[in-house]
Order: C-alpha cells, then sequence, then structure tokens
C-alpha cells in the first residue's frame, strides 16, 4: 500500500502504468558509484543518472514503484530522494487529471493538486518548506 492509499484511500486507475520495477540505490550518487564500479562508462552512468533526476522528466520514473525511492528509513532520509519523490508524484497526480507538464516541474503546479501537495507538507516537511512555496 502507498502513501496515497494509506492517506487517501485512492487506488491505481486501469491503464496506468504498473510502475513495478524498484530503485535498488540509497540515491543518485550512489548509484553512479556503483554502476560505475561495475564497470559501465561513467559518461553514459551519467548522463543516464542525470536525466532520470532532472526536472522535466518525470515521466522516466512511470516503470519504477514510486516507494521504492522512500522505502527503507535510510532512503526516506535522504532530503534528494524526498524531492524527487515529490516531484514524480505530483507529474502523476497532475497527469491522472489531464494535465500534461512534462518536460516542465511539476513544482510549479503543485497548486492544481493541493491535497498531494499538503500530504508532502505532512509527510516530508523538512523538504518541502522551499520548494513547493506554497503561500509565495
Amino acid at each position: 500500500m502507498g502513501m496515497f492509499d494509506w492517506l487517501f484511500g485512492v487506488r491505481k486507475q486501469p491503464g496506468t502504468p504498473s510502475g513495478g520495477k524498484k530503485y535498488e540505490y540509497l540515491t543518485g550518487n550512489v548509484e553512479l558509484a556503483i554502476r560505475v564500479n561495475r564497470g559501465e562508462p561513467e559518461a553514459a552512468v551519467r548522463e543516464d543518472i542525470l536525466m532520470k533526476w532532472t526536472p522535466g522528466n518525470e515521466y522516466l520514473w512511470d516503470e519504477y514503484d514510486l516507494e521504492s525511492l522512500i522505502d527503507t528509513d535510510e532512503k526516506r532520509q535522504c532530503t534528494v530522494n524526498q524531492l524527487l519523490y515529490m516531484r514524480v508524484a505530483l507529474y502523476q497526480a497532475l497527469r491522472s487529471r489531464g494535465r500534461d507538464i512534462k518536460g516542465l516541474d511539476p513544482f510549479r503546479y503543485a497548486l492544481e493538486v493541493p491535497e498531494t501537495a499538503q500530504a508532502f507538507a505532512v509527510s516530508f516537511s523538512d523538504a518541502c518548506t522551499a520548494p513547493l512555496a506554497l503561500d509565495q
């Protein structure tokens, strides 16, 4: 059961990507180190990671289980994971309402899905104070 299911009793809509792939690394930096140590070319790995973690590219996370970004205490404490989780969740919430913001930063549209943004204020109070800036 995901955070939104627990908070709102919402279930995935038919046709929503399954999001079954788990993000297995602590952060993008750890992913870079591990993949390069395995022998993957650093430039290619760096580009792959940068693409996934750049605002506007949240659609690249559609194949992942979003909860796997924060599914351990260690991952959940990483502010970068919290921010990415919030961006992807906002993107998905907006997309489910028919709003296509592909290529744009989801935080700019957080007020269009206030219930999602408010859930972040409770779950990630430290991380969402600055980026959401809901009162500006």
